[in-house]
Formats: structure tokens, sequence, C-alpha cells
């Protein structure tokens, strides 16, 4: 047997070639893909109570106690321009939070729901459309998938948008924890 064949080398030739996604919606539908690397854990969003902080941008959201660590929680829609998740109590109860990390940098990003786990060949990945858009979300992208029946998916960086948002909250400690 050649050492190329063992199940070790064939995974990582595989990773190397392809990345697990995690496809979650924002507000009004829009589809959006996230490399699960990037991923600590979901949370129902209302398990933990959120305390609100003053003089934030629009999209933070405020801090919740996650796991004995503050956890800064953004609504990852209005962020990236979608528009603002609608926060009733009734609806808040079916919002997912992801626990983002980006080297020590953790942040929830507060979604509208969380649809499944896809595996994406790296050549699927389409780059970035050149029409102008949003400066935040064309900074936070990766690329797009046209998914089978013709969805385009837009496939962030996680660690862009940690990294975006954490200048755009420069002077706050917006992603401490």
């Amino acid at each position: 047997m050649n050492h190329l064949d063992s199940p070790l080398v064939q995974e990582a030739i595989d990773r190397s070639v392809s990345q697990q996604l995690l496809r979650f919606s924002l507000s009004e539908g829009h589809q959006v893909l996230l490399p699960t690397q990037h991923l600590l854990e979901i949370l129902g969003a209302a398990q933990t109570p959120i305390i609100p902080i003053p003089d934030m941008p629009a999209a933070v959201m405020g801090v919740c106690n996650w796991r004995g660590e503050i956890l800064w929680l953004v609504d990852l829609s209005c962020y990236l321009g979608f528009g603002a998740l609608s926060f009733t109590n009734l609806q808040r109860k079916s919002f997912k939070t992801l626990i983002a990390q980006a080297g020590q940098q953790r942040v929830g990003f507060v979604v509208a729901q969380v649809e499944q786990m896809i595996w994406l060949e790296r050549s699927q990945l389409l780059p970035v459309p050149n029409p102008p858009m949003n400066p935040v979300l064309a900074r936070s992208l990766q690329g797009y998938y046209a998914d089978p029946v013709g969805n385009m998916l837009l496939v962030l960086d996680g660690i862009a948008v940690i990294n975006t948002l954490q200048a755009e909250c420069r002077g706050s400690q917006v992603t401490a924890g």
C-alpha cells in the first residue's frame, strides 16, 4: 500500500481542496456560509440575558455571560448591512448565537436561523462580485457559492469579520474575551 493511500493522508488532501461550512440565515432570508474552523459553539439566543452597552454601534447588541467570560453579541445581519433582526420576545427565542473565534478574540454573532453544515470544494467558491456593495460586507467576504438550485450564498471570512468589527469599535473592548 502506498503511503498516499492512508486514510490520514487522504483526509489531509481532502481538507486542502474542500472546507466545511455552516449555512445560516440573516434577516429577510439572506443565506450565508461561515467556515466551521472559526466556530466554537452554537447557542440559543434566549439562553442567557443580554446586557446592553450604551454608545456602541447599532449592530452591537450588548454582552452576555458565556462560560464565565464576557462575550460581546453582534447582530450579524445589521452589521453586514442587511437590516437589523426583529427582536420581539416571541421571535428572540428562535434566534441563534454563533460563537466565533479569531486568535484569542471571541464574538457572538446573533443570526435568524441555523440551517445545516455543508462541504464546499474550494473550486466552487466564486470571487466577490465587482459591483459596489456595503464596504463592511465587501471586507468580510471570501466569495460566494451558487447552490444546486441557484441560490447565491455569501461565504464569510470569520477572521475578517471579527477584525473589521474590532476596527469599527476601536476604543471599546468589543472583541476582548
